[in-house]
Formats: structure tokens, C-alpha cells, sequence
């Protein structure tokens, strides 16, 4: 899963990995000479400075590329470690906003509510009041990977909400959000610390 990371980097902001040693340097150009089957010894000073820059190139590419994790990334992996779970295993958090539904059976309903011919809500007492039964759900409206990602959508959105909740949903059997959260939360915690920072 590591090269997963790699689509999260910015390959302008990736540090370059240090010049390998001389002696390393010298010991690749010559076994990139020999590949060539052009010899070491027999080859030009030019040459052999021309190999050396071969080889500290494929050096190079061949060299692990430390990861840029951005630091809203950063910060959702720090959560994922320390926030509540509700006792939810890979829980998926969602915000979710009450429904209500009218119409529903005597037998069915949570509650109901008077209301008059053209469906306006009334008092009991009005002449053409009726009993409208209803049912409360809960509607999903968006997922987050941690509770503040709810609590900064709700404090961003919720005056278009109705009622709005958190609400923790298992993931189980859900490989592709478990291999994303297990991800996040194998990012290293100590080289996350101090992430986009100036």
C-alpha cells in the first residue's frame, strides 16, 4: 500500500535523496561499464566522468522517495488515532438530519400532528382538523472519516439541516474504506508532527 501514498505527494515538493557516496558512485559506473562491455581501465577520464552521471541517475531513481503528506491528511490521521469510535470497529461517521414522514398507519406511526384539508398543520379543535400519523428517520447526508469532519460540516452546513446528528456506521466487510483508514493511520505519527507548519 505504500505507493498508495505517492498520489497524495507533489512531485515539486519532494525532496531529493542525497548524493550517493563516491565510492558507491565508482562501483556502479563500473558495473554499468561492464554491462555495456565497454572496459573500466581502457575507458577515457570523459568517459568514465560520463558514466558516473549515469550511474548516480539511476541511483537516484532507484531511491525511495520520502512522502509529502499534505497537512489536512496529516491531521485526519492524527484524529483517526485519538478520537472516540463509539465503540465502532473502522467506523465510518455520518451526518444525518431527521425526516419526517406523514400518512403513516394508526399501527405505524411514531406520533402524529392535526392538520385541515390542504395538509397545513391545525389545533385539535379546528373544524376540519384530522389526525396525520407520521414516522421519524434518520436520512444520511454525507460521510467522514473522523467526528470533526461531522462537527466542521455541521458548523459549515447544518442551517440546512433538519435536526441534524452524528451517527457512527460500521465499515464491516467494507475492504476498500478499511484498507483506506488502515492507511491513514499507519502514516508515521512522530514524522507527521509539526506537518504544514510554517
Amino acid at each position: 500500500m505504500k505507493d498508495f501514498g505517492e498520489s497524495f505527494s507533489n512531485p515539486a515538493r519532494r525532496a531529493q535523496p542525497a548524493p550517493a557516496p563516491i565510492q558507491g558512485i565508482d562501483a556502479a559506473a563500473k558495473k554499468l561499464a561492464e554491462c555495456m562491455d565497454y572496459p573500466w581501465e581502457h575507458m577515457p577520464e570523459a568517459g568514465r566522468t560520463k558514466m558516473r552521471e549515469h550511474a548516480q541517475a539511476v541511483i537516484q531513481a532507484a531511491a525511495p522517495v520520502p512522502q509529502v503528506v499534505p497537512a489536512e491528511i496529516a491531521a485526519i490521521a492524527e484524529r483517526l488515532h485519538t478520537q472516540d469510535n463509539r465503540i465502532t470497529d473502522n467506523p465510518l461517521f455520518a451526518v444525518q438530519q431527521k425526516l419526517r414522514v406523514y400518512g403513516v398507519d394508526t399501527d405505524y406511526r411514531d406520533g402524529f400532528e392535526y392538520a385541515n384539508e390542504v395538509g397545513e398543520t391545525c389545533e385539535e379543535g379546528d373544524k376540519s382538523a384530522r389526525e396525520v400519523g407520521y414516522v421519524d428517520r434518520w436520512e444520511f447526508v454525507t460521510g467522514c472519516l473522523t467526528e470533526q469532519g461531522c462537527k466542521d460540516y455541521i458548523a459549515c452546513n447544518g442551517h440546512n439541516l433538519h435536526e441534524p446528528r452524528i451517527y457512527a456506521y460500521g465499515s464491516y466487510r467494507n475492504a476498500e474504506f478499511i484498507a483506506l483508514r488502515k492507511w491513514l493511520m499507519s502514516l508515521d505519527r512522530a514524522a507527521l508532527q509539526g506537518v504544514g507548519k510554517p
